[in-house]
């Protein structure tokens, strides 16, 4: 039973050594330790104050990504409102996707998390037009019949989403 328990320990601090040497610190985090740290610090004491920091990081960006999508899809709900009064103010879709002034579509790609697909598209006569968010596994798309769905597969230039 004891080489058992023996066996265990040293199973999950092999698996958490071999964890803390596979985080690379990125160059930001270097430079903050380097800064940080006085000079009499040893090479080893800043490395493993680098790791240690890097891998909080990535912790702290890992719990944060379900905000990300809760606010991705509220960013996306002000568009379908938007898209209603658009239409109603102007009696067509067009420009709904470029006219920054309008702010009808939340298309700017700053207000949404990193790798976000944004798809925009209005038919030639304005009467009909698709918005389409893609973060990761997560999608949302509002079309002329102005309800919101769920559709994490692009669109690309269609102006409906189905």
């Amino acid at each position: 039973m004891k080489k058992i328990i023996l066996i265990t320990i040293v199973l999950i601090l092999g698996f958490f050594a071999y964890r803390f040497y596979q985080v690379e610190p990125s160059p930001v985090i270097n430079d903050l330790v380097d800064n940080a740290l006085s000079e009499d610090a040893s090479k080893v004491e800043k490395e493993i104050i680098k790791r240690r920091a890097q891998i909080a990081i990535d912790q702290l960006e890992e719990d944060r990504e379900p905000d990300r999508i809760q606010a991705t899809e509220q960013t996306f709900t002000i568009s379908v409102v938007n898209s209603i009064l658009y239409f109603s103010n102007n009696s067509s879709y067009k420009g709904i996707c470029t006219d920054q002034s309008v702010q009808a579509i939340t298309h700017d790609p700053s207000l949404y998390p990193d790798g976000t697909e944004i798809n925009c598209n209005v038919s030639a006569s304005g009467d009909a037009f698709a918005f389409q968010v893609i973060y990761k596994d997560n999608g949302w798309c509002v079309d002329s019949s102005e309800q919101k769905v769920t559709l994490n597969t692009s669109i690309g230039t269609k102006t409906s989403c189905k």
